[in-house]
């Protein structure tokens, strides 16, 4: 995956629902430059019992389009030329003149997606790793709050289990994972 490029003008386009890659790929034909964010989604299949990963738009319905600075794009073309029929319309300002993004945002989105920010698939793994069995943490939030909590492992549905005393006993509770913080 290649960085998108700072000195370029950068819009924000609407596409056709859910044909955000065939958009882009319209636009590069055309000879535009593109950047059309993506993010790893987990899939279950019930029938065969199996997980997938699977590559999607990080939003839907938009992705970004690039032209030379100084040069401006003919937004009536995407209108009216056939090659262009996922293309839709590009946000626009109060004013309504298409909407101008800065490169550093893109390049921002950009590194973040390289990261895995927008990814779904192995939050789990996530979890596991900074809640490992027997750290200890402070519980921040709900009634528990101040309490000092062992963790006990990450649950499926991504919460944490802990143990936190109280009277003198290890009671177990399961706790989102923004309830706790490290033990300063």
């Amino acid at each position: 995956m290649q960085i998108p490029q700072l000195d370029r003008e950068w819009f924000v386009v609407r596409t056709k629902p859910g044909c955000e890659q065939l958009a882009a790929d319209e636009l590069r034909c055309g000879g535009h430059e593109t950047y059309l964010p993506m993010r790893r989604i987990r899939n279950f299949y019930r029938r065969g019992r199996v997980y997938t990963n699977q590559h999607k738009p990080a939003w839907e319905g938009y992705l970004f389009l690039a032209s030379p600075a100084g040069r401006t794009v003919d937004w009536g073309r995407f209108r009216d030329d056939i090659r262009f029929r996922h293309v839709g319309s590009p946000l626009k300002d109060a004013r309504g003149f298409p909407h101008h993004v800065p490169g550093s945002l893109v390049v921002a989105i950009s590194v973040a997606e390289m990261n895995g920010r927008y990814d779904e698939v192995g939050a789990h793994d996530k979890l596991a790793e900074r809640f490992v069995e027997g750290g200890e943490f402070v519980v921040t939030d709900g009634p528990f709050a101040g309490f000092r909590a062992l963790v006990d492992g990450v649950t499926s549905s991504e919460l944490v289990r802990v143990l936190v005393n109280l009277f003198g006993r290890h009671t177990s509770l399961t706790l989102d994972p923004s309830q706790l913080d490290e033990v300063a």
